[in-house]
């Protein structure tokens, strides 16, 4: 009797500690504390990299060359910097004005990212991409006035490893908030995916060395958090809890049936 009571316990204990967790290979934050103010033209580090695809036109229709993917730099007029808002320091994104193509009507779709390899235990998983961002106060960007502005914006992609092709895109817009704003963009990781490229990041669109400055800040790339649980939710079992009680049962069946054979 005295070990079908410590069973009983073990088997309640099971039932408690039983649970399922999913891990994650992604796990990205950067607050841009730890980069060089002011820029000094070297590399920005963080495994922020940078590259262009160049369009004959706004709408992405007649695709004339790329050059990826390079370290970001700090300065030098192209793509990225490190910024200042009142000693905090911010990444500031924008075309590549070093590219001459802007004075000659075609389009630099400036991109700024970073990236990991989809592993097994992602699939299936939600990962998040936050951001802090406004517009740069230092030229500050009109999109909607700007006829030389096409988009900015921040973006995940996911790419084929053997051939970049592109096989997922989401993006969020980013050409309005005059001041720092709080956003995500969710992507759910198809089981297609593994071993895939998966990039996150910022692009500046634009044409004639207009002014496309956007700052960013507080940049993380990670799972979901859990959601919330729902109010007066009707309680389930999970296969292990299902398990766990048959056994139980299963045990008090049998002690009750030796308890009346005594008892005869």
């Amino acid at each position: 009797m005295k070990n079908l009571r410590l069973l009983i316990l073990s088997m309640a204990l099971c039932c408690a500690i039983s649970t399922t967790t999913s891990a994650q290979s992604i796990n990205f934050s950067d607050d841009f504390e730890a980069y060089v103010f002011p820029p000094d033209g070297g590399l920005l580090g963080g495994g922020w990299l940078v590259g262009a695809n160049v369009w004959n036109d706004p709408n992405r229709a007649s695709f004339a060359y790329n050059y990826f993917a390079f370290d970001a730099p700090n300065g030098n007029g192209a793509f990225t910097t490190t910024d200042s808002d009142g000693g905090n320091i911010v990444f500031n994104t924008f075309s590549d004005y070093n590219n001459g193509d802007h004075g000659n009507g075609l389009w630099i779709d400036a991109r700024i990212f970073n990236q990991a390899n989809i592993m097994t235990e992602d699939i299936d998983l939600c990962y998040r991409f936050t951001f802090d961002h406004q517009l740069s106060p230092n030229g500050t960007p009109d999109a909607a006035g700007d006829a030389n502005i096409a988009e900015l914006a921040a973006w995940i992609a996911v790419l084929d490893p053997v051939t970049f092709a592109q096989v997922y895109f989401d993006s969020f817009d980013t050409s309005t908030a005059a001041s720092f704003t709080t956003s995500s963009i969710d992507v759910t990781i198809d089981p297609a995916w593994d071993g895939f490229i998966i990039q996150w990041g910022f692009l500046n669109y634009a044409t004639g060395f207009a002014p496309t400055g956007v700052w960013y800040d507080n940049v993380s790339f990670a799972a979901c958090p859990p959601e919330p649980p729902v109010a007066d939710a009707i309680p389930t079992m999970g296969e292990w809890g299902l398990m766990c009680l048959s056994i139980m049962l299963l045990i008090f069946g049998v002690i009750a049936i030796r308890q009346r054979q005594i008892a005869y």
